[in-house]
């Protein structure tokens, strides 16, 4: 027998169950002695009371169901459900990898996205007593056939084959001490005939005229290597496949006339042109005109001198609050000023035109309203036939006669 007490879920004691509503109690449990409190904290009865204080049983729950579609049984599918997009990948330029929170630029490049090259390299080259020599070559590159979009240096066909010979070449002169980098003059068919400048950095003192030469024997040396070792590779498009004449010199070793070519090798692709090398103290160094305390230093006034591929620009600071004046940032104009002054403008304006029309209201009543009519100016009329002066005259009202008959 189930001694166990249900408590209703107010609290309070039901009465006791009749002959009609007793097949509505809540089924029992043989051996149960446990106890099931009321939802407002009621104290229970004691567990040996038999008395069943509440007529129906607690309400249960069915098991919810869902739909193939994933909705619960019973909803429509076309209730709003919140939608969670993924956010936009980050590319990040100039070789940087995304971290899952931010860019991190190589070495060169700084920026959100590093997209912006550093102000200055240091090529830790002394001076006096570094100068730059560059020698001309012709080599044929015969695993690459020549097309009309070569002619156009500025197209995306010249400039992936610039990046793939100036990577390769590396891996053949780059062994030769002082090597700078490499510019192409030219570019012929018959495969690819490629004319280039080869440059070196050249430092101390000495036989300068016999070091020239044996730079120039060194990079026939690696040619001729390259060509003897690379076998067949006519259909390999990972290196170069080169064919080198007896004697590819067609220019000796000379000494450059600038230091700059320092920087153009050594600045980042894209930002070459805005690189140029000055000398401070005992170094070189490669500056751009976003360089503080630079000869051509660019004065942004209030902003940030960046170099961008499209050359050194002033980004101004805190543009949602100001408005700026030239390409430098030279001239700043305070939205929220510019804001209430206009605000004032406008009310003032509002108050003089408000004062023009109640003015222009008040004489427009003023000539419209009737003349007064005042008792003075009857006296000639209603007062009597002769009027009597000071000084002794009589006047005599004529009108007033014929009135009067």
């Amino acid at each position: 027998m189930d001694t166990s007490t249900i408590s209703s879920t107010t609290g309070a004691p039901s009465p006791a169950p009749t002959a009609t509503d007793g097949p509505s109690a809540a089924p029992t449990t043989p051996g149960d002695t446990s106890t099931i409190s009321s939802t407002t904290g009621a104290p229970s009865p004691a567990p040996n009371s038999t008395e069943v204080t509440s007529t129906t049983a607690p309400p249960t729950t069915p098991p919810q169901t869902t739909t193939s579609a994933g909705f619960p049984a019973g909803e429509s599918s076309a209730d709003p459900l919140p939608i969670f997009l993924p956010a936009p990948p980050v590319i990040c330029e100039n070789g940087g990898t995304y971290d899952g929170i931010k860019c991190i630029c190589t070495a060169s490049f700084y920026g959100p996205a590093c997209e912006y090259s550093t102000n200055a390299i240091d090529t830790n080259l002394p001076y006096p007593g570094t100068l730059v020599a560059d020698t001309e070559l012709v080599v044929t590159v015969t695993n690459f056939n020549y097309t009309e979009a070569l002619k156009d240096a500025q197209s995306e066909t010249y400039r992936s084959f610039e990046r793939h010979f100036e990577m390769e070449i590396r891996k053949i002169y780059g062994a030769i001490r002082g090597y700078e980098g490499v510019k192409i003059i030219g570019l012929k068919p018959g495969s690819i005939v490629v004319d280039h400048k080869v440059f070196f950095t050249v430092t101390g003192t000495g036989n300068v005229t016999g070091r020239f030469e044996g730079l120039m024997d060194g990079l026939v040396g690696r040619l001729r290597e390259t060509v003897a070792s690379q076998g067949a590779c006519q259909h390999n498009r990972s290196i170069l496949c080169l064919n080198v004449l007896p004697n590819p010199i067609v220019k000796n070793m000379t000494e450059a006339p600038s230091l700059d070519e320092i920087c153009w090798q050594r600045a980042p692709r894209d930002y070459r042109d805005f690189y140029f090398a000055v000398t401070t103290g005992d170094t070189i160094h490669c500056v751009t005109n976003c360089t503080p305390n630079a000869p051509t230093t660019m004065d942004c006034h209030h902003g940030q001198c960046r170099v961008t591929r499209a050359g050194p620009q002033c980004f101004c600071d805190d543009e949602a609050l100001y408005w700026y004046t030239g390409s430098r940032c030279s001239g700043r104009v305070s939205k929220l000023a510019t804001g209430l002054g206009l605000v004032a403008t406008v009310l003032l304006i509002t108050c003089i035109v408000l004062t023009v029309l109640l003015f222009r209201d008040h004489q427009r009543k003023y000539v419209l309203s009737p003349p007064q009519t005042s008792s003075v100016g009857t006296w000639y009329e209603d007062d009597g036939l002769t009027w009597h002066a000071n000084d002794g005259f009589i006047y005599r009202n004529m009108g007033a006669d014929g009135a009067t008959g």
